[in-house]
């Protein structure tokens, strides 16, 4: 998931505006002209001179497609839509199309944090008005129906914060997607450590190069043991295994809220409060 400009924002804008649709449906890529011939039962892959223009394919309409056709099928996002996206009328057409399961991007739950990212638009507000208009929609809070991914292994960032935010995200929706921090070519994080990362060298001597990105190679580990210099990989381990045990939490798909105002809730918390 990239801070710049994501796959959700452009596929959220539709393939094209409404003008000139006879050029605009020329300039379609072809499996963009394939795919609305074949949600619309068309044979031949030329504009219609009656039914929806090519220049109208958005979400919603390829959405109402597949509803209208009758097609019995299961749709996965699992890049996950941004919660400013999130708008009853798309969710009802993409829940009726065969989405059974929605991702969302919580990220962080500090503001001061996403701003630093160049998040301003994945606010915790913002996600928690996407996840009230998914339940009106039907889908259910603690049954994997909503899930939010958790980012971690930033430059600079506060631990304690990531885990406020993965124990928030298990708390509102149930399901946490933890996901160590892969910095995208040309985004404002990569740009402000590039220096940083080309200076690294793997553990053979040889040069960085951009396939090291990988979260999963932690490519901002030494980084952060400026700030926590007793930090090592298996702390991010530990972390991502929290999040894992608060998606394993459920009992009769019933899940452990830690924030819960119940007998053991309020016990938990005090327990926690009194360790070393």
């Amino acid at each position: 998931m990239g801070y710049g400009r994501t796959r959700s924002d452009i596929y959220s804008e539709g393939l094209l505006p409404q003008a000139h649709e006879e050029e605009k449906w020329h300039s379609l890529p072809l499996w963009s002209q394939r795919q609305y011939c074949l949600l619309n039962g068309l044979k031949s892959a030329q504009p219609q001179k009656a039914g929806p223009s090519p220049g109208t394919l958005t979400s919603k309409l390829r959405l109402e497609a597949i509803r209208r056709r009758g097609l019995k099928i299961t749709i996965y996002a699992p890049e996950g839509i941004e919660p400013r996206l999130v708008e009853y009328e798309l969710m009802s057409q993409m829940r009726a199309a065969g989405f059974k399961k929605i991702h969302l991007a919580l990220e962080t739950i500090e503001d001061d944090i996403a701003k630093k990212w160049n998040r301003r638009q994945a606010t915790i507000e913002k996600f928690d008005r996407a996840v009230d208009v998914l339940q009106r929609v039907g889908f259910k809070v603690g049954s994997q129906d909503m899930n939010a991914f958790v980012i971690f292994g930033l430059p600079d960032e506060d631990l304690q914060a990531a885990i406020n935010t993965a124990v928030y995200a298990s708390t509102r929706v149930g399901s946490v997607v933890p996901m160590l921090f892969t910095p995208v070519p040309g985004s404002i994080l990569y740009r402000t450590h590039e220096k940083y990362l080309a200076a690294q060298r793997r553990p053979d001597g040889t040069k960085w190069d951009l396939h090291d990105l990988n979260g999963k190679l932690l490519p901002f580990l030494e980084y952060n043991q400026r700030k926590y210099p007793g930090l090592q990989a298996s702390d991010y381990l530990e972390i991502e295994s929290l999040m894992m045990h608060l998606n394993a939490s459920k009992v009769h798909a019933k899940r452990f809220d830690i924030n819960s105002e119940s007998q053991a809730g309020r016990t938990f918390r005090r327990v926690l409060a009194a360790m070393p």
